[in-house]
């Protein structure tokens, strides 16, 4: 009786010794992701296709929902401001008033900067915002501007101008 009891235990034992051994110890998705953050991978791709079981008026109302809850979000590229301000340097002046060509270029790059700092956006991108607040996005943070302070290249030229 006693030999039984511990045959048992030693084939309970053995039975969770090979079930622990075969169960995985790490985690078999080898992407971190946190919801709510975008996704910072390479694209992700199912290796078989498979149908969306959705009819054409759910699709439609997903697709008005994504676009109303849209928050347009652009990258500061520094690279034209750059190369504009390099242009300036460049620029030479004739004296028709009492400001020193140094002055004017302080001036006029100071000004420029300010621009670009705010942001400009190509006519077609700004009809796409229609209005909504946008999200910029430079080296180190994410700024929430409203779209009445980002520029043109219209805009841009009238703020100049005046």
């Amino acid at each position: 009786m006693k030999y039984k009891d511990i045959y048992r235990f030693l084939i309970i034992i053995a039975t969770i010794a090979i079930v622990a051994f075969l169960c995985p110890r790490k985690e078999i998705f080898n992407f971190k992701y946190v919801q709510g953050t975008k996704w910072e991978n390479e694209t992700l791709i199912a290796p078989f296709n498979f149908p969306i079981l959705k009819n054409s008026d759910e699709v439609e109302k997903e697709k008005k929902e994504l676009i109303e809850n849209f928050q347009p979000r652009f990258i500061k590229n520094y690279s034209v401001r750059d190369e504009f301000l390099a242009y300036i340097d460049n620029l030479t002046f004739e004296s028709t008033t009492n400001i020193d060509e140094a002055h004017l270029k302080i001036l006029l790059k100071k000004i420029i900067g300010n621009i670009y700092d705010r942001g400009i956006i190509s006519d077609e991108d700004y009809k796409l915002i229609n209005g909504k607040d946008i999200l910029i996005e430079d080296n180190v943070k994410t700024i929430l501007r409203q779209n009445t302070d980002i520029f043109t290249p219209e805009t841009a030229n009238n703020f100049l101008k005046s």
